[in-house]
């Protein structure tokens, strides 16, 4: 999700929708770099730089949307839409579709389609989901009421989890899933072959469970900190000296064609030549615990991680639960009945923990480790090969905009960019009377802190994050909408694309290694569909992701195409 929440994710689910929105957003990116840099002798175009956002189902939908609209100008051919593209970043639900969109033959092929827009909802990705889900219901009960699993605490731990990863492959890749063998080293389909790819997570930082569940004795808990070691107080939470890290870092998956001279950003972007230190502990519930070291440098090689598993990782917002540190916020409002946090931590970390994506750091190497290995392990060998715990993209969808800032400005390509963003959401921001209506992660963008805590049935859930603004606020409150389409098919006003061009200012931010002072351009495409959730309970979301869809279609092309132009021109600069 970016202070940065956890679970924003426009109101974590309306039973888990939007805790699956550690997706909510689609977001879009180009970056159009200074002509200064990037126009050559013999007349090359300024390159541009696209970042797809999070928002589960709904923002693979509403990519898919925006792209078939731009093929269906440019001959349905992604090598003509993309042609002016140099990068594509994304997290959370927009890391699969730029994955399938980069990897996959067959999702390329169907996007491309002349008939693609006709057949999305029925023999396209959707369609194919839809099939899916109404062939397995326990995962639409399990998306429709996420909070009546937490609630049955009292009972004995219920089966909630989910097994994010092979979900992801079983599901959101079936009939599209990639060769075996795809890593982030793996070449790219032949549009996209000189097309570095950022792919943005966070490692969960506070008190995590590392171990196996249930083994109250044997747990071990680790805290992750900038320049000093952590203090360990198991029983009033890991504290750094200072408060550089918070409850999750930012972390970035890279896939950097060989062909290409681009420098890859660091895994843990904030590092950069610094040091993190990770403090493992024995046990949460014994008062003697032993406590361990262990450095983690920015020269970590993720190369060989599968792109799906990468993928799956970007979209894991259920991992964030895993937390015990999550757990012990939480609070059920069953009247006088008080739960010991203990018991929550429990429950919490057992039920849910390996909805978080489990990797080792040894060795300088970024490694995937299932549930059935670290099980095997045991809590020492955990610690010593550094085994962290990485969940969604971010809790607002908006960090794929934020490594690209930090991979522009890391390769010399930070100033007269301009950025364009598809914010695909439920509600608009409003943020008064001198700005446009953006979605809420384009407003954290420019540091509009927005509310953070979710509240999934009765429990609700806060977490403590860094600062996500990469952006001077004024230009949010001071800039008026471009263009703005409704839906005139219903009358419904709510259902609306809006667009707004901002002149924008980077501002220092550690997270991220963002340097302040850079300027640029941003075009904001916002798609605000109050009916699309993040996650499908039940037939009536695929079909508001299926009128979504039309939508966004139907509105760009409304008025000669008015806001298709613009669409056109933000990815064509010079045309």
């Amino acid at each position: 999700m970016k202070n940065y929440a956890i679970i924003h994710k426009q109101a974590l689910i309306h039973g888990l929708k939007a805790v699956l929105n550690a997706c909510a957003i689609l977001l879009l990116i180009p970056f159009i770099v200074s002509c200064n840099n990037d126009i050559v002798e013999g007349g090359a175009k300024p390159s541009v730089h696209v970042a797809f956002a999070g928002g589960g189902w709904r923002a693979h939908t509403g990519h898919s949307g925006w792209v078939i609209s731009l093929l269906q100008e440019n001959d349905h051919k992604l090598d003509s839409a993309f042609s002016q593209v140099e990068v594509i970043s994304s997290n959370s639900g927009g890391s699969w579709f730029s994955t399938m969109l980069m990897y996959s033959d067959t999702f390329a092929n169907a996007i491309q389609a002349p008939n693609a827009l006709m057949v999305w909802d029925s023999s396209g990705w959707l369609g194919k989901q839809k099939v899916l889900f109404d062939n397995n219901t326990s995962y639409s009960d399990l998306f429709s009421d996420l909070g009546s699993c937490l609630e049955a605490v009292f009972n004995s731990t219920p089966d909630c989890s989910l097994n994010w990863k092979d979900f992801v492959y079983d599901f959101i890749y079936k009939g599209y899933r990639l060769a075996p063998g795809t890593t982030l080293s793996s070449n790219h389909l032949d549009w996209a072959a000189d097309k570095p790819l950022l792919l943005a997570a966070t490692m969960l930082t506070d008190n995590v469970v590392v171990n196996t569940k249930g083994e109250f004795a044997d747990q071990r808990y680790y805290q992750a900190c900038l320049f000093q070691k952590p203090s360990l107080d198991i029983h009033n939470g890991g504290k750094c000296s200072s408060d550089t890290l918070k409850q999750v870092i930012p972390v970035v998956f890279s896939s950097i064609p060989q062909s290409q001279s681009y420098k890859a950003i660091p895994f843990l972007p904030s590092l950069h030549s610094d040091t993190l230190y990770l403090g493992y502990t024995a046990s949460n519930y014994l008062e003697s615990a032993t406590k361990a070291y262990n450095h983690v440098l920015d020269t970590l090689d993720y190369s060989e991680v599968d792109v799906m598993t990468a993928a799956a990782t970007s979209s894991a917002a259920l991992g964030f639960l895993g937390s015990e540190s999550v757990a012990a916020d939480v609070t059920i409002n069953l009247g006088p009945i008080h739960i010991p946090t203990s018991l929550i931590s429990w429950f919490v970390s057992g039920g849910l923990q390996d909805e978080a994506l489990s990797f080792q750091l040894f060795a300088n190497k970024v490694k995937f480790l299932d549930a059935e290995q670290r099980e095997k392990m045991g809590a020492d060998p955990l610690a010593n090969t550094k085994v962290v715990r990485l969940a969604d993209g971010g809790p607002v969808d908006n960090t794929g905009v934020a490594q690209l800032v930090s991979s522009l400005q890391a390769n010399g390509k930070d100033e007269g960019f301009d950025i364009v963003a598809f914010d695909n959401v439920t509600t608009s921001f409003n943020p008064g009377p001198n700005g446009a209506q953006v979605g809420g992660d384009i407003a954290y963008l420019f540091g509009k802190n927005l509310p953070f805590c979710a509240d999934i049935s009765a429990v609700e859930i806060c977490i403590d994050v860094p600062d996500l603004q990469i952006f001077k606020l004024k230009a949010l409150t001071h800039t008026p909408h471009t263009w703005k389409a409704y839906n005139e098919q219903t009358g419904d006003t709510s259902q609306k694309l809006i667009y707004t061009k901002y002149t924008v200012e980077t501002v220092d931010n550690n997270n991220f290694g963002i340097e302040g002072g850079k300027t640029g351009t941003l075009h904001s495409f916002s798609c605000i569909w109050p009916g699309a959730s993040t996650a499908p309970a039940s037939d009536d979301d695929f079909d508001q992701y299926s009128k979504m869809l039309q939508f966004i279609n139907r509105a760009l092309k409304a008025n000669d195409k008015e806001g298709l132009n613009y669409l056109q021109s933000a990815l064509h600069p010079t045309e």
